[in-house]
């Protein structure tokens, strides 16, 4: 199970996860913007509401998370 040390949001829908193994991965999570569970993020504001819960980010006033392994292995 991999844990997230922090997270730092990039223009154009994107993250840069730092984990606490040291590895650093950007995360482009544009493709989310179609599905209707992550329709909120169209608007920007609501995806700076983003918050590190170490084992999984989640938006501030929805129901939606990521888990970090879900991160971790985004672009696999």
């Amino acid at each position: 199970m991999h844990t997230l040390k922090s997270i730092e949001i990039i223009p154009q829908y994107k993250l840069k996860c730092y984990f606490t193994d040291n590895r650093v991965k950007e995360v482009d999570l544009s493709s989310l913007l179609h599905k209707s569970a992550f329709e909120f993020l169209k608007n920007s504001e609501n995806f700076y509401k983003i918050k590190n819960k170490h084992y999984f980010v989640e938006w501030e006033g929805f129901d939606a998370d990521l888990s970090a392994d879900t991160l971790w292995h985004w672009n696999e």
